[in-house]
């Protein structure tokens, strides 16, 4: 059985556009906590604790895609792909991004939000993009219900 992303998934929904609101949400908190000297390493720690969360969260999901990808073709798992030239030059220019919005904090908040939100439509695209041919206990009690 094929289900496709049209296929109504809550779970999946829930997850798509806020997938990496815990990373935005440290970004937010180490940007705001000048603001709050007398709780900047609170703030700062809260941030940091935030994007690790979201760091495992997004390795065991790509671990579990990761997976299930090489279950259909084995060679494109191993072979150097896109992401990687994609993560070598999104950090070369996020370094020249840095470089450009330093001492500017109308720019750094520009750049923030800007990037931010092109990111949420991103990762919704690319959720949207996917397809499994497996079911997990959501996606089975979903379909279940659908059915009975």
């Amino acid at each position: 059985m094929h289900l496709s992303p049209r296929f109504p998934r809550q779970c999946d929904c829930i997850l798509c556009p806020f997938s990496s609101m815990g990373l935005f949400a440290g970004m937010l908190m180490d940007l705001l906590s000048p603001l709050f000297p007398s709780a900047f390493i609170f703030i700062v720690c809260l941030g940091s604790l935030s994007r690790s969360f979201t760091g495992v969260a997004s390795g065991a999901t790509r671990a579990a895609l990761t997976q299930h990808f090489a279950l259909q073709n084995i060679q494109q798992i191993y072979l150097p792909s896109q992401e990687t030239m994609a993560t070598m030059i999104g950090m070369a220019l996020g370094m020249l991004l840095a470089r450009i919005t330093t001492e500017n904090p109308l720019a750094i908040w520009f750049s923030f939000l800007s990037l931010t939100m092109f990111h949420m439509y991103a990762n919704y695209k690319a959720i949207q993009g996917l397809a499994l041919d497996s079911l997990n206990f959501e996606r089975s009690s979903i379909l279940l219900q659908h059915f009975i």
